[in-house]
């Protein structure tokens, strides 16, 4: 019953999957941006962590995944747009909301006199796990 539950969701999802790699290729392309690209960060640099709700979808089915976000931060912190680039498609609003909700350190975490010039962004990245817990009886 489980697998055809899934598979029922994989085939309903799958046209709506497609279509939204193409928006998401074009969503994710920060190079408008004058950003510094910044694969790991000091994790004192995160102000603030949001942590992302657990899909009713996902938790109906058990499902479980790891999600990659591609984050754009301005110097004040914000995370002024966020992509998801990796994972379900059951997580993946609940994962972009969660990351936008982050707050950096001002000025990436760089002292002023140590702030690269020309960089008005930081591109980095954030993971989330969505972990099933079953309810102990």
């Amino acid at each position: 019953m489980k697998t055809l539950l899934i598979w029922i969701l994989l085939l309903i999802l799958k046209p709506s999957l497609q279509e939204g790699k193409k928006v998401a290729e074009n969503e994710c392309d920060f190079k408008q941006y004058r950003h510094l690209e910044i694969d790991h960060f000091p994790s004192d640099w995160i102000v603030k962590k949001v942590q992302p709700e657990y899909p009713k979808a996902a938790k109906d089915a058990k499902i479980e995944g790891i999600i990659q976000v591609k984050l754009l931060v301005d110097r004040e912190g914000n995370v002024f747009k966020a992509c998801v680039t990796q994972g379900h498609p059951l997580f993946r609003e609940a994962a972009k909301e969660a990351a936008l909700g982050y707050k950096f350190k001002k000025n990436f975490g760089f002292k002023m006199s140590r702030m690269p010039s020309g960089f008005l962004y930081i591109q980095t990245w954030a993971l989330f796990n969505f972990k099933f817990d079953e309810p102990k009886s």
